[in-house]
């Protein structure tokens, strides 16, 4: 069960663009102790359907400059193919301390923003 609402809360988050790793990495981790790799190897399987969902309903309400889209994703294939390979080379309990850096770093820099107003 646990799982299950894990995965619908990571889906709402990362329907709203925001990545549904930050839950279901740490959801894997913690609560079912899935190793960091393979909870961020499940992550980017369970990634693609979602994106796929997210993308037609943003497309649909005009919010996706088609071009942009497709010049970042490329340049999102190339990262992702090096961050894959990096990823592949560094330890566990060394990928686990760089994830959670990244995931302060979040929510410290959500903090600290100002709220961006366009509609």
């Amino acid at each position: 069960m646990m799982l299950l609402i894990s995965s619908i809360l990571s889906g709402i988050i990362g329907g709203m663009g925001v990545g549904g790793g930050v839950i279901l990495i740490p959801v894997l981790t913690s609560f079912f102790g899935i190793s960091q790799k393979d909870a961020q190897f499940i992550n980017l399987i369970y990634f693609v359907p979602l994106a796929l969902c997210a993308l037609y309903v943003h497309i649909k309400a005009g919010r996706v400059e088609i071009k942009k889209a497709i010049f970042m994703a490329l340049g999102g294939v190339l990262g992702a193919f090096f961050g894959s390979e990096i990823t592949s080379r560094l330890s566990v309990p060394l990928l686990r301390k760089i994830f959670g850096i990244f995931l302060l770093f979040i929510g410290i820099n959500g903090f600290r923003r100002k709220d961006d107003t366009d509609e």
